[in-house]
Order: C-alpha cells, then structure tokens, then sequence
C-alpha cells in the first residue's frame, strides 16, 4: 500500500476535532457529536480510522501525517453506505481503498466492497496544477496540456521525502 504524503500549503493544518475510531461504539459516539452522517476521514499510517466534520481539512484530520487513505464517508448506523477518495489535499489514487477496507473489516462496518465513486488525480507536469479528472479526460484545467496516465500527484515520491516532516517544522 502506498503512503500518501499531504501536497498542500501549511495554512490548511488548522487544529480540528477529530475522532479515531476503534470499535463500532467509537462509530456512534462519533454520529452523536456531528451534524450529519457524512465525514472526512483519513486512515494512517498505522492503519487507524480517523473521523472529523466533512467541512474539515484532510490535512487537520491527519495532524499533518501521511496517510494510507483520504477522502469522504456516509454513514447508516453502523453501515457504509458511501465512500470516495476524494482529497485534494493528499490525491489518493481508488488503491487505497485497501487500506480502508481493512480498517472497515476489523472494526465490523458493513460496506460495499469499493468506492462508491473513486477520483482520478494527477499534477500537470507543465504548470504544477494538481487536477480531478473527469470524463477520463486527461487535460490540465488551467494550461489544457497532456496529463500523465499515471499518478504523479507526489514530485518528491522518488525522493523519499515525507511532507508531515516539513510541516512539523514550519
């Protein structure tokens, strides 16, 4: 499994409530303190469920760590009813869903088996805008150039660079 690094700006780690999610009574106390069913969440590195309101920042859910996977869930009771990775903060690819499921299977939450809609991201090698493809149109929506078939949201990937040290140090 791939670990995902946060690719935005420092300003977005803002302190935020967040709730990790152990066992299905973590899931309902959670549903209890939250308007909505619907939630960031963020799996870490060490595989553990992180919840916060779906208006937070991936970013602030993970205190700026890297991740396993990102994006948004809904809730029925101790059922998923629907996931995405969407976060354009951490550019997951529909992979990481693994990550997830793992998590979901050891805490007992009922779900589909996927995502319910997966995104596509890539960064546009010319201008450096990180992009949500749509329609399978692999074009940059800023400079209209090319975009890679494959994921390369993450420039310093082959660095081994870990961007939850540099925000720590800012």
């Amino acid at each position: 499994m791939r670990l995902y690094r946060y690719l935005g700006t420092a300003e977005l780690l803002v302190e935020t409530a967040r709730w990790q999610i152990n066992a299905l009574t973590d899931l309902e106390a959670w549903r209890k303190c939250v308007y909505g069913d619907t939630a960031t969440f963020v799996v870490t590195a060490d595989g553990t469920l992180w919840l916060a309101d779906q208006r937070s920042e991936h970013v602030s859910c993970a205190r700026g760590a890297d991740v396993l996977a990102a994006g948004e869930l809904a809730f029925s009771e101790s059922e998923l009813i629907a996931a995405t990775n969407l976060s354009t903060g951490y550019c997951p690819e529909p992979e990481c869903w693994e990550a997830l499921q793992a998590v979901l299977d050891r805490l007992g939450i009922t779900h589909s088996g996927s995502f319910t809609i997966s995104y596509l991201f890539r960064r546009c090698e010319h201008c450096g805008q990180r992009n949500v493809i749509k329609d399978r149109v692999f074009e940059c929506g800023v400079c209209g150039v090319a975009l890679p078939k494959l994921w390369n949201c993450d420039p310093m990937v082959a660095l081994g660079a870990s961007r939850s040290d540099e925000l720590s140090k800012s």
